[in-house]
Formats: structure tokens, sequence, C-alpha cells
């Protein structure tokens, strides 16, 4: 946007500098400016203009031209929000929004402060992000156009911070800057804002509510809420009062008063607990006894555990005994075993050899029976017989077939090689069944061979290992048993042993003196006690004596005074008054408290029966003693007594006090120094007590260790043993195992040749007979084709064929024989070698070995079960032992358990028991007195937590000092008997810690009563002072002759408040509490009178627990007027609004204004910018009046008007015209004309 210059000459009209020189001191707006704000066409204005309001201005112009709206924007320099100017609405744009249209618009207003050179320019602008929302900053310097515009173009907020090197403030909201510009109460904690106002404020003393002042004439009205709330302002500033919108907040609030009569409630109920604390005290007495019978159970428990750990050791020694000799068995045992083990292995040896040799044999019997070779041997003997049957046939069968003897040749030619070529085969296939049998003799050999070397090497393996098992089983006993006797008697050092003599010698010398100490210790304590409660009893009779005294001398102060009261008060103001009928009436009525006060001003005005209007029956109410003066003099005589009678008795008691006081000294020192030393001799007692365990300590310890390593060693050695007698065992089972494993591989083995070998001869048999067969066949289909031809030449083929079936058969069995040849030349060489006779023999030494093998394992098998009924005997044994030993363990932890469950070890107690005892009946024992102890634990838990419960929920405060001191000196996890004694400790500590703090803050609640009542009364005399510094402004004015004598009062009425007279009883109360010498009284729960008069009083406070006095609401306002001769008065705005012409009201308004204007900046030189709309409602005279008042008043009136009278335009030092688009101005005298200028840049 484009800034546009214009300069204009229109009749009168013309641009001059609005510079003055304005050389006094003065705090006063030099001039406001609007730069491109909104016009009344709605669009900005694409200028800067200026108003000057020094000296009054006047600014003219047609109407809609916006001089009304461009006057209105003056309150905003002192922070009145624009919202209550102009609101939008009915499609109208907000203030803000229509003043400021854009972001480069502004309204700045220069002010000077003090010395003309001390210029500030404040400026409005609105926000970026709402519209509507205005925010100010503050600029260290005068009017400068460069922070509005830069080459021609307006520049925002943002621009004008980052490039200008004039000091300004932060964003400040309408609240903030209304705070600075007027110097008024911080709401704002920010410390810099203080700063802001001793640098930027309008005026040299706080101006609060002056904003509202200037609006309100604006406005044409005068609110009476805007008068008190400046009276009240001045009030607070006269008096330094810190209240907040005009509140008069009491310090105490109600729930703070209720928590002190709740604490003193709750201390007093607390103190009549002592005997519920005395019943806890018995309760924790037979809890201690019940827990020392069970420091005893432990004692007797942990030596029995003792006990039983000995006779554990003995076990232990048995048990290691035994498992020796066990070893030593275990070596004969393998020695025997391994003997009977060589002879079962030799007896299967000879056994399987005679097997063998009988099974050979056998085979070939049974094979000679299979074969039947002694028939084949007696076939032998036809064997020529059958060979000349069969030449006869063949010669027969010659001569039947002559003719045919080729084909007949050629035919058997064919035959005999068939059965020359199977015999062949056949031949060959028997020869082939001897390799399989020499096969399985080698394959025997072999598998015999190879199975004595396994055994001899495994055996030799086996005796090197069971060797060195023996070897390292004899160093584990040896070492086993100087652990044993380690254990059994573990030894201490000599060191050790001599440091427990002499701590031990020490100790028991140093005990009898400190028994002997202990007892005068006690008897200097008893002589010290005794004196310090005489002294303390005394010294509670003398503050008895002095606070009577005083007491008495105070009231006899009082009577004396009100006898003779002191120029000035109220009391004496009645007594010296002619009419003594206040005795009667207003004596009855008025407050004791207020007879001596000096600034009530009483004075007499007429007779009357009421009191501010109302009517009492006085004669219903008894006169007060004080209006007595003879009941006066009688108390004062009273008084004299009392307190002579009180002066005997503290001097008696100061006299006794004294004498008790120096024997208390001398008991309480002699006790103190024998106590010293007694603590000496207790530290030291316990030094060398110390030194006993230290040294009874090292001893355990020292045999601790060496029977732990004892026993660890025993243990693994023991555990060793066994693992070797155990591997002993393992490996000869394992020998066992393997050597029977062995010789069942070589029997299967030999069993497999066999096998082997007999397969391969039915194979070869099977081969034989399929030769065989084939024969058959293939001779059989020769002979068919011979028949065939024969049959075709004619021969008979039938007889032919018989015959030759004859000759086939006496053929086959020659064969046969032929073939069986073999096996009878083997069944020979078998029966001439003995082969029947060597056969028996065998069988006979097969069952003979069979038997004695049968016996070797017999021998071996009795001798397993020997061992196994040994084993089992040493198991039995051994199993009795550990299951002693188990037991033993069992109780030993058992009754570590008791130990553990009965806690740790106690001061020591001399034990009797015995290993007779059962750990049943210790636990028994230990069961029956632990109930015992939880029946007394419950019933101190039970008191315990009754008593803490009333004491912890009960009041909160008390609560927490329960709940501090428990948490402070014992730990929530702690035991109950703990908490309880700290408990009861807590209880005797409730008084001076609890009731005295509680009694301390009494005095803070009384003093902040009183200072209420103060403050009230002071806010009353400053109202009144405020009152006649108005008359004395109002009086002042007096420009208008139809207006005369105007008055406003401005009066305090706090009668109406509820709390007000429950204020005056409170005081009452608190002289009665202060005069009774309960106060001195610290560590005793306060009196009830002075609890009930305080519950009384905090039953008026409000419902959120405080009291608050909205002072504004207590001034009432009234005044007059004398308008024409004729008094007017008015007490609301309405009847002021009314009460004459509306020019004479507007002018009485304006009087009463700047009355208060007057009031509130005193001396100080402050001009007011006062707008006022259409100001040519005022006749001449009045006008000219008027504004002779405001000028001496330093009030600058800018003022609008259409068209006002050219005569009346003098009043005004600056004179303005406002034209469309925001155009304004200069009007000059022609007189006064000077060379056209630009106002400001540019208008």
């Amino acid at each position: 946007m484009h800034l546009r210059v214009e300069a204009a000459f229109h009749g009168p009209l013309i641009a001059i500098s609005m510079e003055r020189t304005h050389p006094e001191k003065k705090y006063q707006l030099r001039r406001m400016l609007l730069i491109n704000a909104g016009t009344n066409k709605h669009l900005p204005s694409n200028r800067i203009t200026s108003i000057d309001p020094r000296g009054g201005a006047l600014v003219t112009g047609p109407n809609g031209v916006g001089k009304t709206m461009t006057l209105r924007l003056l309150p905003l320099f002192f922070g009145y929000l624009p919202s209550r100017l102009v609101s939008g609405g009915d499609g109208q744009k907000g203030m803000v929004r229509f003043i400021l249209p854009e972001e480069t618009s502004a309204i700045a207003f220069e002010y000077q402060r003090g010395d003309e050179g001390e210029l500030r320019l404040a400026v409005m602008r609105r926000d970026r992000i709402d519209a509507n929302a205005p925010f100010y900053r503050i600029f260290r310097s005068g009017w400068d156009q460069s922070l509005f515009v830069r080459d021609g173009i307006f520049l925002t907020d943002e621009e004008v911070t980052s490039i200008t090197c004039t000091h300004y403030t932060k964003k400040l909201t309408s609240a903030e800057y209304r705070a600075v510009i007027l110097r008024s109460t911080l709401i704002s904690k920010d410390k810099n804002m203080r700063a802001l106002q001793v640098e930027h404020s309008f005026g040299p003393s706080p101006l609060e509510n002056l904003d509202r002042l200037v609006a309100t004439m604006l406005q044409d009205t005068v609110s009476f809420s805007d008068i008190i709330q400046v009276a009240v302002s001045r009030v607070k500033q006269n008096i330094g009062a810190n209240t907040e919108h005009g509140k008069l907040a009491f310090k105490q609030r109600r729930s703070q008063i209720d928590d002190w009569i709740s604490r003193r409630r709750a201390g007093a109920q607390a103190l009549e607990r002592a005997g519920d604390v005395t019943a806890l005290r018995e309760s924790m007495e037979r809890t201690v006894a019940y827990e020392n019978k069970i420091r005893a159970t432990w004692w007797d428990a942990d030596a029995l555990k003792k006990l039983k750990e000995e006779f554990y050791a003995t076990k232990v020694a048995e048990l290691a005994e035994l498992d020796r000799l066990w070893s030593l068995a275990v070596e004969d045992e393998g020695s025997v075993h391994l003997r009977l083990t060589a002879a079962v292995l030799e007896a299967d040896k000879k056994h399987a050899e005679a097997c063998r040799e009988r099974d050979e044999l056998q085979a070939k019997w049974r094979h000679f029976l299979r074969e039947d070779a002694q028939g084949w041997k007696q076939q032998m003997s036809t064997f020529a017989s059958l060979q000349s049957g069969l030449l006869a046939l063949e010669r027969q069968i010659d001569a039947a077939t002559l003719q045919q003897s080729d084909a007949i040749k050629h035919y058997g030619k064919l035959k005999e090689d068939v059965r020359t070529r199977a015999s062949e085969d056949i031949q060959a296939l028997e020869l082939s069944k001897k390799s399989p049998s020499e096969e399985m003799e080698r394959n025997h050999l072999q598998i015999e061979e190879e199975f004595e070397r396994t055994i001899a090497e495994l055996k030799e393996e086996h005796e090197g290992a069971m060797l060195a098992l023996q070897e390292s089983k004899d160093a584990f006993t040896e070492q086993l048993g100087e652990w044993r006797q380690r254990l059994r008697e573990p030894q201490p050092s000599e060191d050790a042993l001599e440091a427990l003599r002499t701590a031990n010698t020490s100790l028991h010398v140093h005990q009898k003196r400190l028994l002997d100490a202990v007892e005068h210790n006690r008897r200097l304590g008893a002589v010290a006690s005794q004196t310090k409660q005489t002294f303390d009893k005394r010294e509670d009779d003398l503050h008895t004596a002095r606070s009577r005294l005083e007491g008495a001398q105070n009231a006899l102060a009082v009577e004396i005074e009100r006898l003779n009261p002191p120029v000035g008060t109220l009391l004496h103001a009645l007594r010296n008054h002619p009419d003594q009928g206040w005795r009667h009436s207003l004596a009855k009525v008025i407050d004791a408290g207020l007879l001596m006060r000096a600034d009530l001003d009483p004075s007499w005005l007429e007779e009357g029966g009421t009191l501010y209007g109302w009517d009492l029956q006085t004669q219903e109410i008894e006169s007060p003693r004080w209006v007595d003066d003879d009941q006066v003099r009688v108390a004062i005589a009273e008084h004299e007594h009392a307190i002579g009678v009180a002066r005997v008795r503290l001097a008696a008691n100061q006299e006794e006090l004294e004498r008790l006081s120096a024997a208390l000294g001398s008991a309480e020192q002699a006790f103190t120094t024998d106590s010293a030393e007694l603590e000496v001799m207790q530290g030291q007692a316990m030094g060398l007590g110390n030194a006993v365990e230290q040294a009874q300590l090292e001893i355990e310890t020292q045999k601790s260790s060496i029977a732990a390593t004892a026993k660890g060693r025993v243990d693994s050695l023991v555990k060793d043993l066994a693992d070797l007698s155990a591997q002993i065992g393992r490996k000869s089972t394992d020998w066992r195992d393997q050597e029977n494993g062995l010789q069942a591989e070589r029997r299967t083995l030999k069993d497999e040749a066999t096998r082997k070998r007999n397969a391969t001869l039915q194979t070869i048999d099977d081969a034989i007979a399929e030769v065989r067969k084939q024969v058959g066949l293939r001779c059989r289909d020769i002979d068919i084709q011979m028949n065939e031809h024969l049959s075709a030449q004619g021969v008979n083929v039938e007889r032919l064929g018989e015959q030759r079936q004859e000759a086939d058969d006496l053929s086959r069995r020659i064969q046969a024989i032929e073939r069986h040849r073999p096996l009878v030349k083997e069944w020979d060489d078998f029966t001439s070698t003995g082969g029947e006779s060597r056969l028996a023999s065998s069988r006979t030494r097969a069952d003979e070995s069979g038997s004695a093998l049968e016996g070797a394992q017999d021998q071996l098998l009795q001798h397993n079960i020997r061992w196994k009924t040994r084993t089992e005997d040493h198991g039995g044994a051994r199993k009795h032992l550990t299951d002693e030993m188990e037991q033993l363990q069992k109780d030993i932890n058992s009754l570590q358990t008791l130990l553990t469950e009965i806690g740790i070890k106690p001061a020591q107690v001399v034990s009797t028991i015995t290993l007779r005892h059962s750990v049943d009946q210790l636990r028994g024992r230990y069961q029956e007195e632990r109930n015992e102890l939880q029946k007394a634990q419950s019933a101190m838990s039970t008191k315990f937590h009754n008593l803490r419960n009333e004491l912890l929920h009960g009041e909160r405060q008390l609560g927490k000092f329960v709940q501090d001191w428990m948490n402070q000196r014992v730990d929530a996890s702690a035991s109950t008997f703990s908490q309880a004694l700290e408990l009861c400790s807590c209880h005797g500590r409730i008084a001076p810690e609890f009731i005295r703090p509680n009694n301390l803050e009494l005095r803070t609640i009384l003093a902040n009563i009183g200072s209420l009542h103060a403050t009230i009364s002071n806010f009353e005399s400053e109202v009144k002072r405020v009152n006649e510094r108005l008359q004395d402004g109002l009086s002042q004015v007096k420009c208008f002759e139809r207006i005369q004598d105007l008055k406003l009062n401005i009066e305090p009425n706090f009668e109406d408040l509820g709390f007000y007279k429950k204020l005056s009883h409170m005081s009452t109360a608190i002289r009665a509490y202060n005069e009774s010498g309960a106060p001195l009284e610290e560590n005793v729960p306060a009196p009830k009178e002075i609890v009930a008069a305080l519950s009384d009083f905090a039953s008026v406070l409000g419902n959120d627990g405080s009291l608050e006095v909205n002072l504004g609401q207590h001034i009432t306002l009234c005044g007059s007027v004398v308008d024409n001769g004729k008094l007017k008065q008015f007490k609301r705005e309405k009847e002021l609004v009314s009460i004459s012409s509306n020019g004479l009201s507007s002018i009485l308004r304006i009087t009463l204004v700047t009355a208060l204007i007057n009031t509130m900046r005193g001396s100080d030189p402050v001009y007011v910018p006062w707008v006022t709309d259409e100001i040519a409602t005022f006749d001449g005279p009045n006008l000219t009046a008027l504004m002779q008042m405001l000028v001496e008043n330093k009030i600058d009136v800018v003022t609008a008007a259409p068209d006002l009278d050219p005569l009346l335009h003098p009043q005004f030092s600056q004179r303005y015209i406002f034209q469309d688009r925001g155009r304004v101005r200069v009007l000059a005298d022609r007189h006064r004309l000077e060379p056209a200028k630009l106002v400001g840049a540019p208008s």
C-alpha cells in the first residue's frame, strides 16, 4: 500500500504545523495519530492523521464522516477495552477490525512524562491471527514516522521491530497495557511489568480506574459504581491495603480455623488416651517375658543341634569304616570271580572241542546213514552179475536190431556221450564238496585264535584298571582317616585361645566395677529426679502466681482506666457529658472494646430513642458493670488486694524456687558427672564384651572353618570312595559281560561257518540232482527218436522197448553202484578206523565236558548268589546307617529351621538339654511358647493399632504428626513392639510438640482476627478522609451561577455485615482469654470458651472457607446541589441524571467527575484528555464557564459538533474539520494563518 500526500485549501481551512512548545513539567497526551486507519467508507485511509488534545480540541464536519468514532478512540490510550466502546453486531464489524482494517493499520498516542524531552509513543495494532484482538507496544521516543512508513509503504509490526533501533516493549495485552499506563495494581507476577510501569506510566502516581472515568463521560453518564471504585482505590493507596478489585480478604481461612479446632479437639482426646498407653506398655512387658522364654528355647535348640551334629560325625565314621571293609570284600570277590570265570572259560573251551569232534563224527555217521553206505556196500557184491545180465540183454537187442545196428549205435553213442558228460559233471561236483569243509575247518581255527587273543588283551587291560582303582582307593582311605580326625576335633590356633582367656578375665573384673557404678548412678538419678519434680512444681506455681499478678494488674489498670478514661476516648466523652442517660441506654448495647478508642470522634447530636434508625427495648437489657462507678471502685479494691496477695505468693515462690534451683543444679551436676563416668564405663564394658565376643567369634570361626573344610573333604572323600567301589564293581561286571559276549560271538561265528558249509553242500547236491534229471530227460528223447526210426524199419519196438527198459534198469543199478563206490570206500575207511567206537567216545567226552562246564558255571552262579546276598546285606547295613544319618540330618535341619524361625542369635542362656530330648518335644515347647507370645503380641498389636488408628485417623494434622514421628524413628517394616514403643514415646510428646504449636497458632489466628477488625476500622476512617477531600474539591468548583453547593457524601457502612457483631464478640473472647492466663499454659489444650467463640466466628465465613469483604459494596453515595436556589438531593444514578435540565445535568456530572479526578491525581501535573460529544447543547455562558473550569482543573476537552458557533471556537486551542475517507484538516483563524504545512506525514 502506498501513501498518498495531500495539501488543499478550502476557505479558512489550511494545513498547519501542530508543533507546540510546552516547557513546563507535565504529564499530558500530546497527540493521537491514526495510521492507515479505517474510515466511514469502510476502506483504509491510506494516510496518517493526528489530533492534538492539548488546550482543548474541536472537531467539526458533516454528519457521517467519522467524528464521533474517531474521538471514541481516545480512551484506548488508557487501555479501555475497544469492545466496551463499540461492539460488533447487526452485520457490523467489531471495533478493532473496523478501525484497524489491515496489519499495517495502527493508532499511536504520543505522550509526555514530566520534562518535555521525556516522550513516549504508545502504539495499538490488531493481532495478526485474531483480527478482533488488539495489542500494544510502547516506544521510548516521540512520534517517528519511520516507525510506520518506509519508502512510501506502510509497515507491519513485525517489519517495524525488525528494522528499528528505538527501544520498545514486548507485545502487551489490553490488561497489561492498562496496568502499565495507569500504574495500577498488577495481577501478573511478571517482575518486568513493574519496571515497565516505572518507565512508561502516564502519571507519577497510580491512576487506577481513570479509564473508566474517561469512558464514563464519553458515554454521557456517571456510574455510581465507578465513583465507588475510585474512592476504594484511593483508600487502598492511602492506607497501603493490598486488596484485589476492592475486596478485603481475611487472611485466616475458615478451613484453617476449623483445622485448629479439630487439632485442639484431637490433642485433648489424645491426652485422654493415657490409660490406653499404660495398657499397651503392660502388653509389651508380657511380650518381652515370652520372648525371653523363646530365647532359652533357642539355646536349647542350638545345643541339641550341636549334639546331633557330633553324633552325625560318629555315624559318618562308621559309614566310612563300613565302606572300607566293603571295598576289601569287593576286591576279594573280584579275585574269586576271576578264578571261577577262568574255570568256566576253560571248561567251555574243552566242551567246545569235544562237541566239535563229536559233531564231525556224528555228521559223517548221519551222512552214511542217509546215503545207506552199508546197503550200497552189500550191492557191490552183485555188481558182476548185473554186468553179465546187462551184456546178455544187449546181445538180444543187437540181434533184433542187427539190420539197424548202425542207427542203434548212433543213438547209443549219443546216449553214452550224454551219460559220460553228466558223470564227469557229477564227479566234479562231488569233488567240490571237499573245499567247503576245508574252509569251515579254517574258519573254526581262525575264530578260536581270535577269541584267545581278544580274551588275553581284555584280561590284561582289566587287571591294570583294577590295580589302578585299588591304589586310588587306598590313598583316599588314608586321607579319609586324617580328615575325620580333624572333623571330630577341630583345633583353633593357640593365639585365639589365649586372646579369649585374656578378654574373659578383663571383662569379669570390669563387670564388678560396673555393677557398683550403676547402683551409685541410680541413687544419684533418683535424687535428681525428685529434686526436678519439686522444682517443676514450684516453677509452675511461680508461673501461676506471676500470671495471677499480671492478670490482677491488667484488670486493675482496666478498671482505673474506666474510672478515669483518657481524654479523647469514647468513655471520656460519655463520662463528661452533662446528660448521664447513656448509662441506661447506650451503655447496654455498646461494645466495651470501643470505650477506650480515641478514633471514634464521639459527639452528641440530639435526643432520640433510635440507634442508627433502629428502636431497641434497652430496659430488658442488664446494665454492664463498668457503668456503675461504685462497682468499679469495689473491683479496683478487690484487684489491689489480689495484687498484694499475688505479690506475697510470688516472692515466696521465687525464694523457694531459687533454693530448689541451687539444689537441682547440684543434683543434676552430680548425676551428669556420674552418668558421664558410667557411660564411659559402659562403653568400656561394651568394648570388653565386644573383645570377648570377638575372641569367641574368632575361635568359633576357626573351628567352623576347620570343621567346614574337614566336613567338605570327608564328604568328598566318602563320595570318591563310593565312586571307586562302584567303578570296581562296574569294571568286574563289565569284564564278565565282555567275556560272555565274546564267547557268544565265538559260538555264533562258528555256527555261521558250519551253516555256510552245509548250505554249500546242499547247493552241490541240488546241482547233482539237476544234472541227473537232465541226463534222464535227454536219454529219453534219444530213445524216442530211435524207436521211431526202428519202427519205421519194421522192428518190434514194443518188445525191443521192454528189453531196453530192462537193460536201462540194470545199467542204472550198475551206474548207481559205480556212483556210490566212493561212499562205500569212505564207509570202509570209517569202519576200518573204528569210526563207530570213535563216535561213541566223542559223545562220552562231550557229555563229560558238558557236565564239567555245568559244574563250573554252577560254582560261578552260586558265587554270584552268595555275593548278591552279601551285597544286599551290606546295602541293608549301609542303608540303616544312611537312614540314621538322614534322620540326624533331618533333625539338624529341623533344628536349624527352628532356630531360623525363632530368629537371630539372642543373649546367651545356659542349656541342659541332652540327646534324650526329641526335636518334636522341643518344637512343641516352642509352639506353645510362640502361641502364648502370639497371644501377647496380638493383644499388644490390637492395643497398638487401636491407639495408632485413633491418633492417625482422627484429625489430619495429629495423624501427620504421629506418622512423621513414627517414620523418622522407626521403619515401617520394624516390629510391632518397636513401633508400639515409639508410639508410647510419641504420645508423651503430643503435649509439647503438637498441642503447644497449636496454641501458638491460636495466637496467630487471634492476631489475624484483630488485624481484620483494625483494617475495617482504618478503612472507615480513611473513607471519611477521602470524602472530606472530595468535598474540598467540590467546594472549589464555583464557575456556574445556577449550580451551587454541590456535595457528594461517600460513607462506609459495615453494620449490615453478618460477621461484624461476631467479630466484636470475638474481640471480647480474645481479651477474656488473654486475661485468664491460659496462653501461659502452652502444653495444655486451649479453654473450651475460646474454642466455642472461634467456632461461632468461623460460621460466618464463606462456603469456600474464606471471608472476603467487597469494600465497594459497603460504601453508600448520596449528595445534594442547589439548582436555581432550590436544594435537590440524589441517592441513585437516575436521580442524578434527572436532577435538572439535560445541559445542567451534564455539567453537574462533569463537575462530579472532575472532583474525582482531582482526588485521584492529587497535586501531580497530570492533564487528562476528556472526550465529550455534541458539546453544542450547552449555551454560551455555561460552555464558557465549563471550559474555564476544565482548564483550571488540567482537563483537555476533545469534542465534536457538526456546526459550532464560530464565536465559541476560541475556547479550543485546536480545531479540526473531518471529511470522507479519513481526511482531517486544521482550521485556523485568519490572523493566525501561516504558510501551508503538512500535518504529521502526510495529512
